[in-house]
């Protein structure tokens, strides 16, 4: 019997012996396990990282295309055959963009606009049929220069001829950026020269 017991005692500690290496097993697969768990959490904030940036990225997109879209309205203003606003171009080179087919009155014109040294008749036919030195000076700056930018199916009707003249045709000029011709038009009017720089592929009607 106390070789048997002594048998059974030894079968006793062999099956402990695998119990502790079993648990030794479970503890390692359990810390592998934390491991694979740790690298899922790291490989998460990172994708958290990128999503931000890219969040970033499209916010900054976002705010340049805003201030393109700004500086686009500071520097062109647009009329049509039904504008009837107030326009101030303020500081800078402006320009006034009219469009649609239409007989243009500058004196009404000159009445709501200030402060614009180019007026770009745009798509369309315009006949500017009317023009005078004091409109030029209500609508332009302290250089008391317009210049008119458009193509051959617009015209431009001054007043050169007779004892009320106001404009005398002078010479050409051609702009450096955009290589467009222009002809210098010039008055005066108590002691100040007016200028109109017209393109020549407008037609100037002269009466």
């Amino acid at each position: 019997h106390g070789k048997k017991d002594d048998e059974h005692g030894k079968k006793d500690d062999e099956h402990g012996k695998k119990d502790d290496e079993h648990g030794k097993k479970d503890d390692d697969h359990g810390k592998k396990d934390d491991e694979h768990g740790k690298k899922d959490d790291e490989h998460g904030k990172k994708d958290d990282e990128h999503g931000k940036k890219d969040d970033d990225h499209g916010k900054k997109d976002d705010d340049h295309g805003k201030k393109d879209d700004d500086h686009d309205n500071d520097d062109n203003d647009h009329a049509d055959s039904e504008f009837d606003g107030n326009i101030d171009g303020g500081e800078g080179l402006d320009t006034l963009v009219i469009n649609d087919d239409m007989n243009i009155d500058m004196s009404n014109l000159a009445d709501n606009v200030s402060n614009i040294e180019t007026i770009d008749l745009g798509a369309g036919s315009q006949d500017v049929i009317s023009i005078s030195l004091s409109d030029v000076l209500d609508m332009t700056d302290s250089d008391n220069t317009l210049r008119i930018d458009g193509d051959a199916e617009d015209s431009v009707t001054l007043n050169t001829q007779g004892d009320d003249a106001e404009w005398t045709l002078g010479g050409f000029s051609t702009d450096a950026e955009t290589n467009a011709t222009y002809q210098e038009v010039t008055g005066a009017e108590n002691d100040t020269t007016v200028t109109l720089e017209i393109n020549t592929e407008i037609h100037i009607d002269q009466n």
